[in-house]
């Protein structure tokens, strides 16, 4: 974790990765990680970015979405277009 509270799997969710949000999952990373900000959660990450794969991972994983509705745009909405 950075200064700011970023983690590794708050990056690769915003790359095109899946095996690695699945590999670092295993590892027992936490899948509902907010940064200090407050701002970002993994599924919001993934959402942003628009990696509906890393989204449908981490869903699949048990993403808590209570957690990612608090963030200023819920991901989910912003998942919609992509069949969400």
């Amino acid at each position: 974790m950075d200064v700011d509270g970023s983690t590794t799997l708050l990056f690769i969710a915003g790359l095109d990765l899946e095996p690695c949000v699945k590999l670092l999952t295993e590892v027992g990373v936490n899948l509902n990680h907010r940064d200090r900000s407050g701002s970002f959660v993994v599924l919001h990450m993934a959402a942003g970015y628009v990696r509906p794969g890393v989204a449908k991972v981490l869903l699949d994983l048990g993403t808590d979405l209570e957690v990612a509705g608090y963030v200023r745009v819920d991901a989910l909405e912003i998942l919609f277009p992509f069949g969400f």
